[in-house]
């Protein structure tokens, strides 16, 4: 996920965020805005939803978060 702590990150060293891309399978790193689950959670799709966990992966760091 393209964050500014990720844009510090590789603002010091270039060369590791195009090691990392290299396993990217659309070979950029996701806009925070583009997230497909924020983007369900604010439509009218998601109005009937209650007390549901989601499991996000991120794939550059390999981290998981509920959200």
């Amino acid at each position: 996920m393209n964050t500014p702590l990720l844009q510090e990150l590789f603002a010091k060293d270039p060369e590791r965020a195009a090691r990392r891309l290299v396993h990217v399978p659309m070979g950029r790193f996701a806009e925070p805005e583009r997230s497909p689950v924020r983007l369900f959670l604010a439509s009218d799709d998601s109005s009937f939803m209650t007390a549901s966990t989601f499991l996000v992966t991120v794939v550059s760091t390999g981290v998981r978060h509920a959200l």
